[in-house]
């Protein structure tokens, strides 16, 4: 590598496989893979690659599959120099004008059924084959003899935004960026040799500079299916994901209390705080987002209430509400605009021009700050619903529904009559073995605590509530879910 690659995450984990080989990088089922491994796959691949034509400033689609494939493959294209993008559906439909030069995929792809379309689908499609990675076929090859990066500003990855709109933004991460983000995680994070950590966001998008987190600093990353190993340390989980987390724990019996829960995407419930406080010793919570990455941290002591805010910004971040161009003072309502050391340069393909001006990026939430200087947030702009001329926030009737015995998922919408005129109205997802007739009452109760006064509002029975790989609730996916569903009549109690 002619060119220094300080800032080459890729080499970094080489680098410290070469040095610490027989660690666990990642655990994933029964089986356990140590760096060394790790690194030896990554270098096969890059072999592959290499032979496919990638080099410096190509781009690779890579297909989610298992965890430390999927990293491997990061790896790759990062010793190579160019750039990866997670092959989910948001930058699937993009492929063409993304330029993307070749799709990885493991070989097990083949066998189902959806195996010829996506063939079609991508004619440069290689898969990587069981043989690769085989004990005799070692590579010839070091890290040190591909290019890397020709500056740390070329593009590492290309990512996309939560997409709660239904029109997810995609987004370029320098290499610059990336480790920035990765450095100002390794500070904050807890992560120490030797402990296993979980994140429930996918591997291949915004938060991997996370797992790069827990790697570097030599911890274990744990994959999907070591959600219930009795020895987890970590997690980090929006409250959708750690909801359905700790069901899984109780349901295998797990009661050793973990060492911490990161709470990200989304302030957790009251019913769910009250479970991390009985299950973790810890619990921090955390507001970023793709553009700014992590932007504001706030621990909890065991014991302690549930605060309302979510700290105070991290170094390298600002946070300031504003009223248009006006700051506000502590105390008052308004819109959050968000200035990082970490902040992304603009958007690949959508995105609004006035998310991102003057050196600001404008999240699209509410919120206020402390005399403290701590942040508060009040709901997304665009989830305080027009009701009739009465502004609903639909994250606090969502977080109501969490509560209520029998509803297993819930989310507040806007429906419409025919007149287009609009209604508040409520998606419940029941438990098995929960009917409409129990939870009613409890629901009418949930939503009237909510908003402080009884609002009438229509009822859905649905099978679930539509949510990104993030776990946030797209309400117009619920909008059009409901078009095909009947109400329940309900009148609201007066």
């Amino acid at each position: 590598m002619e060119t220094d690659q300080n800032f080459n995450l890729a080499v970094l984990f080489m680098e410290s496989a070469r040095r610490r080989p027989n660690d666990i990088a990642v655990r994933a089922g029964k089986r356990q893979f140590t760096r060394g491994m790790i690194a030896s796959m990554a270098l096969k691949i890059a072999v592959e690659l290499q032979k496919h034509g990638i080099k410096r400033g190509s781009r690779v689609a890579i297909e989610r599959n298992f965890a430390f494939l999927e990293l491997a493959a990061t790896f790759a294209v990062g010793m190579l120099g160019a750039t990866w993008i997670p092959a989910s559906a948001s930058l699937r439909k993009h492929r063409e004008s993304l330029g993307v030069n070749l799709t990885l995929c493991e070989a097990g792809l083949r066998g189902k059924s959806d195996w010829p379309a996506f063939a079609a689908e991508h004619n440069k499609a290689l898969v990587m084959e069981p043989g690769w990675f085989k004990a005799d076929q070692s590579v010839n090859k070091r890290f040190e003899d591909f290019e890397g990066y020709a500056s740390p500003d070329d593009c590492c990855c290309i990512v996309a935004s939560s997409g709660t709109t239904g029109t997810p933004k995609l987004i370029p991460y320098s290499h610059r960026l990336v480790h920035g983000r990765y450095m100002s995680i390794s500070r904050t994070s807890d992560i120490y040799p030797g402990k296993r950590h979980f994140i429930g966001f996918p591997v291949l998008g915004s938060f991997w500079p996370e797992v790069m987190a827990i790697l570097l600093c030599n911890g274990t990353f744990l994959a999907k299916a070591n959600v219930n190993a009795p020895d987890l340390d970590t997690v980090l989980g929006s409250p959708q994901q750690l909801t359905g987390l700790f069901q899984q724990r109780d349901k295998h019996n797990l009661t050793r209390p973990l060492s911490m829960v990161i709470v990200g995407g989304g302030r957790p419930s009251p019913a769910l705080f009250k479970t991390l406080q009985a299950k973790s010793k810890a619990i921090r919570l955390r507001y970023g987002s793709t553009e700014a990455g992590t932007t504001c941290t706030k621990d909890i002591a065991p014991g302690d209430p549930l605060p309302d805010s979510t700290g105070a910004p991290v170094p390298g971040s600002e946070v300031q509400i504003v009223d248009g161009d006006t700051v506000l003072p502590p105390g008052e309502t308004g819109e959050v605009r968000v200035r990082s050391n970490r902040l992304i340069s603009g958007y690949l393909i959508g995105g609004d021009a006035n998310s991102l001006r003057d050196g600001w990026f404008y999240p699209g939430d509410l919120g206020s700050l402390t005399e403290a200087g701590e942040l508060v947030i009040e709901g997304r702009i665009d989830d305080v619903m027009n009701i009739g001329g009465i502004k609903v926030n639909a994250q606090q009737v969502d977080q109501a529904l969490e509560g209520v015995a029998g509803v297993a998922d819930g989310a507040a919408f806007a429906d419409f009559n025919e007149a287009q005129n609009s209604f508040l109205a409520v998606l419940a997802v029941l438990e098995p073995g929960a009917d409409m007739e129990t939870v009613r009452t409890p629901i009418i109760d949930a939503v009237n605590e909510a908003l402080g006064r009884p609002v009438k509002f229509r009822l859905y029975s649905g099978p679930s509530v539509p949510r990104n790989e993030n776990g946030k609730v797209m309400r117009k996916a619920v909008t059009e879910m409901a078009s095909e569903l009947t109400p329940v009549e309900l009148a609201n109690r007066t």
